[in-house]
């Protein structure tokens, strides 16, 4: 009755040896396991996710001894450039280093899931750290913890590369930040013990107020802690929110506040009925047309009648707020026009998912109200971000994140650089076309937002102009 990632989790990793094969096993059994044993995973979507990950496997048990053979980057980079550093490209073959990008995409479906596969064929040609770097990643998010390096050693690998932030993002569609990120998400590593290139993020002052509009299983709130900010963490499924409280320490309690609320718009209901889509804390909404879409909610949703609370009365109760995650599926719009009405100060930096990519709710007209209430409210730098490298399909939904914000959130485009609203709005357009038309399967996107006005290459390429 349960999922194919949930049969990983009951093996515990327990060897690299043993994880291949469990992963081998389920990457043949998966289509008939969802169509037989559970309906619900029966989607093409997650079909693919485990019927590609057979081609990483070949690859893994094409090299002697399986992962644990391959050298990570930290343990392969021999090879120092001029500075010191080790010289990230040294020994990486032209087709290897043309392969990258495509091999970094981390989506999970089928295509993406190939070309990591074929990368990690070509490793044994020779030395590469930049593609080992890549491949650590790649196995942790693919296969999870137990089979890469641990986070230091990624880190250090990360830090001691020679090349500079515009050309490892031009190699990978990744940046640093985002890359440090993602593997601390996925390591284990105790949540509190963030990595040095995540500490410029921490709380600019005392009291400092973070706000997790749509929690799920706290992984945002427990970053923002960890950051030092006072955190406001509202979730609507009445497990998730009892558990937000059950997995932080006690020494930060009187730094961490839930709230068990669905976000309506002004006006709505004082209650409403909430659909939770089977056991998945990420699939939730107060929707009622996406509750009822077996295609986004399965078949047999459980309902629940939950309170509700504006966004901005929200607020109002817990005081100025810093920084603003908004992932409240289907309510995002009305949680932003409440949240930065009425007079309220804008938060600083703010995150709101995009309407794309969750199985065909590709809606422009949505995209881009969203971020016209943003530019109405003073926001002038913008990012579009990638959201599937920090929502691993094939850990059962148990993990999930919005990622690093502010200066560290990566855009999909310009890496670490803000740009201006038209241009993303643009990229918005381009990304519902691709998706509709089969491109970008398995991502989805958040925009991120900034107060202060646009400087640079983007003020320069987008001009004033607006959505």
């Amino acid at each position: 009755k349960k999922s194919p990632p949930y049969c990983f989790r009951v093996f515990g990793f327990p060897s690299h040896s043993w994880n291949i094969a469990a992963i081998s096993m389920m990457s043949i059994l998966a289509p008939a396991i969802c169509g037989v044993a559970q309906p619900k995973c029966s989607h093409q979507r997650e079909v693919g996710h485990f019927a590609a990950m057979g081609v990483v496997v070949s690859s893994l048990l094409a090299l002697p001894f399986g992962v644990a053979s391959l050298p990570s980057a930290a343990a392969a980079g021999t090879s120092a450039g001029p500075s010191g550093r080790l010289a990230c490209t040294a020994g990486c073959s032209e087709d290897v280093l043309g392969m990258l990008r495509e091999a970094a995409t981390f989506t999970g479906n089928t295509a993406a899931v190939q070309s990591f596969g074929a990368l990690l064929q070509r490793l044994g040609e020779g030395p590469c750290p930049i593609a080992r770097l890549l491949a650590d990643l790649g196995r942790l998010y693919i296969v999870g913890p137990g089979t890469s390096v641990g986070l230091h050693d990624f880190e250090v690998g990360l830090d001691d590369c020679d090349l500079s932030e515009s050309d490892m993002f031009g190699l990978l569609g990744l940046s640093r930040p985002q890359m440090t990120y993602a593997y601390w998400l996925m390591s284990g590593a105790p949540r509190h013990h963030l990595p040095r290139l995540l500490l410029p993020l921490a709380a600019p002052s005392e009291g400092s107020i973070a706000m997790d509009f749509g929690s799920g299983h706290g992984e945002d709130a427990a970053f923002f802690l960890a950051l030092n900010y006072t955190v406001l963490a509202v979730e609507a499924q009445r497990p998730a929110a009892a558990r937000l409280v059950r997995r932080l320490p006690r020494r930060r309690r009187s730094r961490f506040a839930v709230e068990q609320r669905a976000i309506v718009e002004p006006g709505g209901p004082r209650s409403i009925r909430f659909y939770t889509c089977g056991d998945d804390v990420t699939r939730s909404t107060a929707d009622a047309e996406l509750g009822s879409n077996p295609d986004w909610c399965g078949k047999d949703p459980l309902m629940d009648d939950v309170p509700t609370a504006l966004c901005g009365d929200l607020a109002d109760r817990h005081g100025f707020r810093t920084h603003a995650k908004v992932d409240v599926e289907g309510a995002d719009l009305g949680c932003l026009l409440s949240l930065l009405g009425g007079g309220r100060p804008a938060p600083r930096t703010i995150s709101v998912e995009v309407t794309i990519g969750h199985a065909g709710r590709a809606d422009i007209e949505a995209s881009l109200r969203l971020l016209v209430a943003l530019e109405e409210a003073g926001y002038r730098r913008f990012k579009l971000c990638r959201q599937a490298l920090f929502n691993p399909p094939f850990w059962g939904g148990e993990l999930a994140s919005s990622g690093p914000f502010g200066a560290a959130a990566t855009d999909w485009r310009v890496g670490l650089e803000w740009r201006g609203a038209a241009a993303v709005a643009l990229d918005i357009v381009e990304a519902v076309g691709s998706r509709q038309a089969g491109g970008l399967a398995a991502e989805w996107f958040d925009v991120h937002a900034a107060l202060g006005e646009l400087v640079g290459a983007g003020a320069r390429e987008d001009g004033q102009g607006h959505v």
